[in-house]
């Protein structure tokens, strides 16, 4: 499949968008083509346009082939030389980079996706996709850093039909159906300690999060039961009491 340097021009103005495509030019273009002819294009010069005069309106041409690893190269090349009026970005690394969506622009994508469902076909594509990914130390830090005075879900509480819900999901689960803890296991998992940092991050989410009087009961029978493992570990039940 051919790789490269590909022109988008409006025939009636004489704009143009240039883009850059290191998997296959042919189907970019049909990308491009999707998203315009849905009115969900990204660009939103280019889509205007592409309403207003219509596809017949727009010609697709190649500027240049060339290897995938000089495709950005080329891209930023064609960019400085002709500078295309439908390019919103002028670099060729990230067409986003520098950018950020305004609250009206945030409002509106959050108002297309709300009440937008995904199929069964689509959480099992991303499941597989995710599946066995590790992330790395820097990436697990960065994760950690932007949750960090997360305050979209301060006291928040479940409603009875959303608790339902995850009920029903939860059900049939078969992930550890009939495994047992070993011995070791067991030890470790009642000597692990978290650290002061770590203790520190869970008391300030936890500030102002109200408690119901389920979840006070729970962790003051937690509280009993660790309390009784300390005096008599040898005896001390090891099972729920609740």
């Amino acid at each position: 499949m051919a790789t490269g340097i590909y022109c988008i021009r409006n025939l009636i103005t004489g704009d143009f968008y240039i883009g850059s495509a290191s998997r296959s030019i042919k189907d970019r273009w049909g990308q491009h083509r999707s998203s315009l002819n849905t009115g969900k294009h990204r660009n939103c010069r280019l889509q205007a346009d592409w309403k207003f005069y219509g596809s017949v309106s727009f010609q697709f041409s190649v500027l240049e082939e060339c290897e995938p690893d000089r495709c950005i190269e080329r891209e930023q090349h064609y960019l400085d030389v002709f500078y295309p009026q439908y390019n919103i970005a002028r670099i060729a690394e990230a067409s986003f980079k520098g950018r950020k969506h305004s609250l009206e622009s945030r409002a509106k994508m959050s108002k297309a996706l709300k009440g937008r469902t995904v199929s069964p076909e689509a959480r099992r594509n991303i499941g597989l996709a995710s599946l066995g990914r590790v992330f790395s130390r820097e990436a697990r830090a960065k994760i950690s850093a932007s949750l960090l005075g997360n305050q979209h879900t301060l006291g928040y509480s479940p409603t009875p039909e959303t608790r339902a819900r995850l009920s029903a999901a939860g059900m049939g689960n078969k992930n550890s159906l009939g495994h047992h803890h070993t011995p070791e296991e067991k030890a470790k998992a009642r000597s692990y300690r978290h650290t002061v940092e770590a203790r520190s991050r869970m008391s300030i989410v936890s500030k102002g999060r109200p408690k119901s009087p389920e979840h006070r009961a729970s962790m003051r029978a937690a509280w009993v039961l660790r309390k009784a493992r300390k005096i008599n570990p040898t005896t001390a039940s090891t099972t729920n009491p609740l």
